[in-house]
């Protein structure tokens, strides 16, 4: 009787060690890192290319004579019209030459409209070149508006003497002008990329009361 209760305390002995140390019966709670896949925003420097303006100073030059010749028979004058525009140029300037080819000195005068209108009426004039009777003779003057401006070659004081007179000319300036050229700039581009990120998360699994005691329980 008493071999049969210790067998039968022995089985309930052995049960409750299996119960215990094997049998998941105990919820617990653990953390794991878990990877996963998430939209990225970001920016990125990215060139472009814009045509911009800009100014630049340029000289110009226009040939109003090129060693022209003419003649002047006795007692006569010969004008030339040239319009000359001013306006957004700087550092105007013409100069030139007037030269005796044959028959002497003869008289050369420059005249804007208004004082060449009053020479022509004999009336009282200003000329920018009036230099008196010459044989060779280098000049300039400044443009100082905008108009028709008048070069006069006159052999007006001579009775018998035709002249042969050449004429070179040449008005020069600087004009401000505006151009344009390829910028390379840069700008932020916003763009998105799948990357991995991984985060935490709460699991729960089962153990035997043996394992909770010695790795779970709060004490």
């Amino acid at each position: 009787m008493f071999k049969k209760l210790a067998i039968g305390l022995g089985i309930a002995i052995a049960i409750a060690a299996i119960v215990v140390c094997v049998i998941p019966l105990q919820p617990v709670s653990y953390t794991v890192t878990v990877p996963y896949q998430d939209t990225e925003t970001y920016y990125e420097s990215e060139p472009y290319q814009v045509e911009e303006p800009y100014t630049y100073t340029t000289a110009e030059s226009l040939a109003l004579f090129s060693g022209e010749t003419y003649a002047l028979p006795a007692g006569s004058l010969m004008p030339f019209q040239f319009h000359i525009d001013v306006v957004d140029k700087s550092q105007n300037i013409v100069s030139g030459r007037v030269t005796a080819r044959a028959g002497g000195e003869f008289l050369f005068y420059v005249f804007d409209q208004k004082n060449y209108n009053a020479y022509k009426a004999g009336g009282s004039w200003q000329a920018y070149v009036s230099p008196g009777r010459v044989t060779d003779y280098s000049f300039s003057f400044v443009p100082d508006h905008s108009d028709y401006y008048y070069f006069v070659i006159s052999n007006t004081f001579s009775i018998f003497t035709n002249k042969l007179v050449e004429i070179s000319a040449t008005w020069n300036w600087q004009e401000t002008k505006q151009g344009y050229e390829t910028v390379t700039k840069y700008r932020d581009v916003e763009k998105q990329r799948v990357v991995t990120k991984y985060r935490q998360e709460t699991h729960y699994k089962q153990v035997s009361f043996l394992d909770y005691w010695l790795n779970y329980a709060p004490y």
